[in-house]
């Protein structure tokens, strides 16, 4: 994470990253959608970052292998990256009306609109290369071959968004030591 320039600093202990590797292999448009979204992640955590100031708490220890999968090939980034960007929307949008801050919610309403960009895009290549998908959890909606939809959407047309608790149900295995900050 160091070298991508993101600090890892704040609040709690700093922690290290573990797993993870460039994938080869990664073909076509899905390469330079790929660092795009690389790019756009870590342009995410700057501006959050800057925007929490002294609040804003420390990396904790991250392992990016916790599922086993992601790295060894393009089908598997797309699996886990499917995963990972349906899982942040529900987050984000099951986080808005938490929000007290209007400066803070407007941000976050922006991420969530990047983050709408980057499941569709990725959900596409998926369903494009027929790519079978897991499930995170029951309210997951897999896209086609694997699912019903290309879009991660209740039958209402919108956004399906998670509890704090069941996004960190989720992605607690890539936290070994757990998360810093207050997180309720």
């Amino acid at each position: 994470i160091a070298h991508f320039g993101i600090p890892t600093g704040g609040v709690g202990d700093p922690g290290p990253t573990v797993g993870g590797k460039k994938v080869d292999g990664i073909d076509g448009i899905r390469k330079p959608v790929s660092l795009e979204i690389a790019v756009d992640e870590r342009d995410h955590v700057l501006d959050l970052r800057s925007l929490l100031g002294n609040k804003a708490i420390a990396k904790p220890a991250i392992n990016l292998n916790a599922l086993g999968l992601g790295f060894g090939s393009e089908d598997q980034f797309l699996q886990l990256a499917r995963a990972f960007e349906d899982t942040g929307v529900s987050a984000y949008s099951g986080a808005a009306p938490l929000i007290q801050s209007h400066d803070i919610v407007g941000y976050a309403a922006r991420i969530l609109a990047v983050e709408g960009y980057h499941a569709g895009n990725i959900r596409l290549m998926a369903a494009l290369k027929g790519l079978s998908t897991f499930k995170v959890d029951s309210k997951d909606v897999l896209p086609p071959p694997s699912g019903p939809k290309y879009f991660f959407t209740d039958s209402q047309a919108l956004a399906i968004p998670r509890t704090v608790a069941e996004v960190i149900a989720i992605v607690k295995p890539f936290f070994p030591d757990g998360l810093n900050g207050n997180i309720k």
